[in-house]
């Protein structure tokens, strides 16, 4: 048989499901159901009084049936109709107050917003060309850095996917930004970098990237957490915790190279997720949660030895401080997230004019800079840099505590994606 294909949208089918509507439409009285069932109220014999010839006769009618090039959907779509529909959703109050009562009438969505909750027609038609357009690979993206890395939650979610986040919660952590982060970038959850580069200053946060770059190292940590499993959480916290400070984390690692105690990175891991105040350093670690019934992330023993254990492997350089450039391959990602200025402070600062140094260095040697601050960095903005906000994109938990309620992004080349901004009604 010769000629175009027929084209099959969304999927393959399963020819299996093929046969098996023809032979109960030949043998069913009433056909399918609107429900996907079939209705028919007796059995019809095909061969005998059927609506269609026997099994054998409906083979040879498919046999002689010729490939047609059609697109299949299930109802035809009048892009009108679609675009009138976008129109109005995008420019929907949504909520009709009373004047009187204040209260929602119920007749949301029939009101016209106005500028403010009117998305401009242009950035309405770009929005809707992008997500219909067919989607392509990304980019390959041969290293990306994290200069303030903490637990890089960041690279965790580009190498291990939509799901993967760091075994322990810590302050700061990008993890309910990552989607977002990743998608202004033009990146995908899951898709990797060749390489990765990790500056964490923090002993306790850097024995853990090291051990996103060690399987064995990460199944015996897990192993050491396990046996911990029955003894009883605050004895077992308090004997961790006066041992004093994590030991034993090299200054530089890379991966393959060198060793460390997995029972230091077991350590970190359970009194990360069994402190309101989980720090490892010369701070030690304050205020005992208990983990088997709440604590960081809600996370017991064995739920904490069950995300290091199945950590991926990342192929990662694990630095103590934010570096100068290196000679960087084109399509490099420098990330950073530093103190913010004005918020609760870290063991080891890193304070905005050498923040700005930094980027602009990173940004000079031909890298991609993109800052996290509760702010457009003013001295980047002025050399031409752009600006993001994603504070409403956070996924989990909001902030609630925190002084510090918004969200920016400032890189030094155009955003690749940007959300809307959702406008308060007050």
């Amino acid at each position: 048989m010769s000629g175009p294909r027929a084209v099959v949208v969304a999927g393959v089918v399963e020819p299996r499901e093929v046969a098996r509507w023809l032979a109960w439409t030949a043998g069913t009285t009433g056909g399918v159901a609107g429900g996907g069932g079939f209705k028919g109220s007796h059995k019809l014999r095909p061969a005998v009084d059927g609506f269609i010839p026997a099994r054998v006769a409906m083979s040879g009618h498919l046999g002689a049936l010729t490939d047609l090039p059609a697109a299949i959907t299930s109802s035809a779509i009048d892009p009108r109709e679609l675009a009138r529909w976008l129109r109005v959703t995008s420019s929907n109050r949504l909520i009709n107050l009373d004047p009187a009562t204040l209260r929602n009438t119920g007749a949301g969505g029939s009101t016209f917003g106005g500028a403010d909750f009117c998305t401009p027609i242009d950035r309405l038609a770009d929005a809707t060309e992008m997500h219909m357009a067919p989607r392509h690979e990304p980019t390959r993206l041969p290293l990306f850095v994290e200069l303030c890395a903490g637990t890089a939650a960041l690279s965790l979610r580009l190498h291990g996917g939509r799901h993967c986040r760091p075994p322990v919660s810590r302050m700061g952590a990008k993890t309910g930004y990552a989607d977002a982060i990743l998608e202004v970038l033009g990146l995908r959850p899951g898709q990797g970098a060749d390489r990765y580069l990790w500056c964490e200053p923090d002993d306790g946060a850097r024995l853990m990237l090291i051990a996103y770059t060690d399987e064995a190292l990460r199944r015996e940590a897990a192993a050491i957490i396990r046996g911990w499993a029955d003894e009883e959480p605050r004895a077992l916290w308090e004997r961790l915790r006066d041992e004093g400070a994590v030991k034993g984390c090299p200054p530089a690692w890379v991966a393959g190279v060198g060793a460390v105690d997995a029972r230091e990175v077991a350590r970190w891991a359970f009194m990360g997720s069994a402190s309101y105040a989980p720090c490892g350093s010369d701070r030690g670690w304050s205020a005992f949660l208990h983990p088997e019934e709440g604590g960081r992330y809600g996370a017991g023993r064995l739920a904490t030895a069950a995300r290091v254990d199945n950590l991926p492997d990342l192929p990662a350089t694990v630095l103590d401080g934010a570096v100068e450039p290196p000679t960087v391959p084109p399509g490099t990602i420098c990330y950073m997230d530093p103190p913010y200025v004005g918020t609760t402070g870290y063991a080891s600062d890193l304070p905005r004019a050498e923040v700005v140094r930094l980027a602009r260095a990173w940004a000079d040697a031909g890298a991609w800079v993109v800052i996290s601050e509760q702010e457009p960095i003013p001295e980047l903005m002025a050399d031409g840099w752009h600006a993001v906000d994603i504070t409403d994109t956070r996924r989990g938990q909001k902030r609630t505590f925190s002084k510090q309620q918004r969200e920016w992004l400032t890189l030094s080349k155009p955003p690749l994606w940007t959300p809307d901004v959702q406008v308060s009604l007050w």
